[in-house]
C-alpha cells in the first residue's frame, strides 16, 4: 500500500481520503465493515414502593398464580424468590428472574389494592457497553456552612447546597452473541429524615440512604426484579373529641394517640430488550406509540 492521507471532516461526519484507487477499494471496503449501526438496549424499568406484610404476600402468590402454600413473614423479595424458586438471600440486595408480564400483572393486581405505590415506569434506550441512568428525585436544599462576624453588628452569611434525594438507577447493558444481556446495574435510594441532627448547635437535616450495585444476566426481553431496600414508615394519628384535642393541654385528656410502623420495600423490575437493527427500531416505537394511545384513550375517551 503505497501513501495514504485520511483527514476528517467533524462538521459533514465525514473522511477525505488521497489514495490510489486500488487502496481506496481496500480502505473503503474496510469502512463499510465499521460503519454499522451499534446495538442497542431498550430498557425499560418500573420502580415501586410495596407495603410488606403478610396480605401482601398473598396477594402476590394469587397474582403470580402459585397459591397461598409459600406465604409467610417476611419480605416482598423473599416471596418473589420463593415463588420464582430462586434461593432465598438473608441480607443486602435480592433479585428473581421471571416472565414480563406475571410481574407487571401482580404490580396492578396489589395497586387496586392500595398495596402497591408505582413512582415511576421510566423507558430508556442505551448502546452498548453504555451507561443509561434513570433519577427520580428531587433537590432538597440544606446548609454546608456557615460564617458570623461580630463587629458592632452581627452579619452572617449561609451556603447552600443541593443534595438529591429518591430513586437513581444506573444500568450499563452488555450484549453477548447468544442474545443474553448482562446488565451491571447499581441501585442509590435516600429519603430525607423527619428528625434533623443537631451539630455544634446547629440543626442539619439527616438523610436515609441505601445503596446496592450488582452484574446480572437475562435472557432478551426477560423480567427481572430486585429488591430488599426496606425502611420503617411511621405514622401517628389521634382520635378524639374534635374540637378539644385541638387544645394543647386537654388533647392528652380527650384524645388517643396512636403509632403506626409498616415496612415499605422498594422494588424495581428490569427488562431489557436488544435493539439490533432499524426493523427492531420501529417496532419498538409503534409499541411505545401503542401504549401512549391506550393512555390517551383510557383517560380522554373520546
Amino acid at each position: 500500500m503505497s501513501e495514504v492521507n485520511i483527514t476528517p471532516d467533524e462538521i459533514r461526519n465525514a473522511l477525505i481520503i488521497e489514495a490510489t484507487p486500488l487502496d481506496y477499494r481496500i480502505i473503503e471496503n474496510i469502512l463499510r465493515q465499521l460503519d454499522v449501526m451499534p446495538r442497542q438496549v431498550l430498557i425499560e424499568a418500573t420502580i415501586a414502593e410495596i407495603t410488606v406484610n403478610t396480605s401482601t404476600e398473598f396477594g402476590m402468590e394469587w397474582a403470580l398464580g402459585k397459591g397461598a402454600a409459600a406465604a409467610g413473614a417476611g419480605s416482598f423479595a423473599a416471596t418473589i424468590n420463593k415463588l420464582a424458586g430462586a434461593d432465598a438471600i438473608s441480607t443486602g440486595l435480592r433479585y428473581s428472574i421471571g416472565v414480563t408480564d406475571k410481574w407487571y400483572a401482580a404490580l396492578h393486581a396489589l395497586a387496586s389494592e392500595g398495596k402497591v405505590n408505582i413512582i415511576s415506569s421510566p423507558h430508556v434506550l442505551a448502546s452498548d457497553n453504555k451507561e443509561a441512568k434513570i433519577d427520580v428525585s428531587r433537590e432538597i436544599p440544606i446548609s454546608s456552612g456557615s460564617t458570623q462576624i461580630t463587629s458592632g453588628a452581627v452579619v452572617g452569611t449561609t451556603t447552600i447546597e443541593y443534595r438529591d434525594t429518591g430513586v437513581i438507577l444506573s444500568v450499563t447493558p452488555h450484549i453477548n452473541e447468544r442474545g443474553l444481556v448482562t446488565m451491571d446495574i447499581s441501585q442509590e435510594v435516600s429519603d430525607l429524615e423527619k428528625k434533623s441532627v443537631d451539630v455544634a448547635g446547629y440543626s442539619y437535616p439527616a438523610f436515609f440512604k441505601r445503596t446496592v450495585s450488582t452484574t446480572l444476566t437475562v435472557r432478551n426481553g426477560q423480567t427481572i426484579a430486585i429488591g430488599g431496600l426496606i425502611k420503617d414508615k411511621e405514622d401517628e394519628s389521634i382520635t378524639g373529641v374534635p374540637c378539644l384535642i385541638k387544645i394543647p393541654v386537654l388533647r392528652y385528656l380527650f384524645g388517643t394517640w396512636g403509632k403506626q410502623v409498616e415496612k415499605i420495600e422498594l422494588i424495581v423490575l428490569i427488562t431489557p430488550r436488544v435493539v439490533a437493527n432499524l426493523d427492531d427500531v420501529d417496532a419498538v416505537t409503534e409499541e411505545f406509540k401503542q401504549k401512549v394511545r391506550n393512555v390517551m384513550n383510557r383517560f380522554y375517551p373520546k
